[in-house]
């Protein structure tokens, strides 16, 4: 399927919000890439926020002019369009969009019921990063297995017990993409899929052992059990800031917090080491869930050919490595070397980490909450684990039907 007549695509996507970059690049060069690739193809692009417009899915269900062709969302909130019929199937487009180059992670998350539904621009996966300053003099070596992980840590905090400040991790208790990889690695799918509902699974056994490993882990951390690590690591009270402190020995992020540590702590950046998160055999990283940025073209378009020109155009990897760096992350694409990346000392464990990785959870509505609710209940017990796991399937399971109506 072609376009034969001159088209307009509009694009709605987030403003650059990386200190020192710009993007008139999106307004500008991409729609000239537009126009090399099909000369009948104008592309019109609308800078947003972060975040979606909250009136974007009733302007997808309706269409027309005032509506995106295409538009930016994330792997979690991919799983919601598709529910709701928001989306078009790529399946058809696959080989034009070079599918055989991503990661295979991010393929399977922008992948629901075997169908494509959208072009990853990025990937991200949780590394543990660590100050070679206060983990070297104690003798640290990089585990290779949780096991050797724990016995890394209690050498870590046995060296510096007289800094009662000191922490060997930096771990709030809602850290939940790190509980995440718990689970995986402990072989819970999380939630389920039963019919035409979605179940949490979070009261099974596996769970159990994961938010047992959660806790102990966190044990080492002086973060508070009901804080938050991931909504914005860069803030004031943040990771950041207690990582730069010079009494943190590791944290668990994506690559994406390295730039900022930069910015926020050259000395502590030059002294940065990394890793995948250890799995439970020796020699074999942890799984871990995968995340990031992608692109889906609205299922009422009037130039679905048109929509897909464009995302063939971003699915190069000269734009998918331009796209990663202007949003200092990990080029969704096997094998891309963007520029920001090469510098960056934690992207070798991304690399490595993505080996192992899966897609979240593709529950309509899936935020997170349901496992920072969980964690909080065990951590502070309130609640044991299996009644805190069936409270947090049933909000897993509220949110799936309040997001598909």
């Amino acid at each position: 399927m072609t376009e034969t007549h001159p088209y307009v695509v509009r694009l709605w996507t987030d403003k650059v919000v990386t200190p020192g970059e710009n993007d008139v690049w999106l307004s500008t060069d991409l729609p000239q890439a537009l126009l090399r690739d099909d000369s009948l193809g104008t592309l019109d692009v609308r800078l947003q926020e972060f975040g979606e417009d909250p009136k974007l899915d009733s302007l997808l269900a309706a269409g027309g002019n005032s509506a995106p062709d295409l538009f930016q969302t994330t792997t979690m909130g991919l799983g919601g369009h598709v529910a709701r019929g928001n989306v078009l199937d790529l399946t058809p487009y696959a080989s034009r969009l070079n599918v055989d180059t991503w990661h295979p992670a991010i393929r399977a998350a922008c992948t629901i019921d075997g169908k494509l539904y959208a072009l990853p621009m990025e990937v991200n996966v949780p590394v543990v990063m660590y100050d070679k300053r206060l983990c070297d003099p104690a003798g640290f070596v990089v585990p290779r297995s949780r096991d050797e992980w724990l016995t890394q840590l209690d050498r870590l905090k046995a060296f510096h017990a007289a800094d009662p400040k000191f922490q060997a991790i930096q771990l709030a208790g809602k850290a939940w993409q790190p509980l995440v990889s718990f689970l995986y690695e402990n072989g819970s799918k999380i939630a389920v899929r039963d019919g035409d509902h979605w179940r949490g699974v979070l009261d099974e056994q596996p769970a159990r052992d994961a938010i047992a490993f959660f806790r102990r882990l966190q044990g080492y951390s002086t973060a508070r059990k009901d804080a938050e690590d991931w909504a914005d690591p860069t803030g004031a009270g943040s990771f950041l800031d207690a990582f730069t402190g010079g009494r943190t020995a590791m944290g668990i992020q994506a690559d994406w917090v390295y730039p900022e540590l930069v910015r926020k702590s050259p000395a502590a950046a030059e002294h940065l080491g990394a890793f995948p998160l250890p799995g439970l055999t020796v020699g074999t990283p942890a799984a871990v869930g995968t995340w990031g940025a992608v692109l889906a073209v609205s299922a009422r378009t009037e130039h679905p050919a048109g929509a897909v020109n464009v995302l063939r155009v971003l699915s190069t990897p000269t734009w998918q490595e331009r796209w990663a760096d202007a949003w200092e992350a990990a080029p969704a694409v096997v094998g891309a070397r963007n520029a920001k990346g090469t510098a960056n000392p934690m992207r070798p464990a991304t690399i490595e980490a993505l080996k192992q990785a899966r897609p979240f959870p593709q529950v309509p509505g899936w935020s997170g909450a349901a496992l920072k609710d969980y964690a909080v209940a065990v951590l502070t017990d309130a609640m044991d684990a299996p009644t805190a796991g069936r409270r947090a399937n049933a909000r897993i399971m509220n949110e799936a039907l309040d997001a598909t109506g």
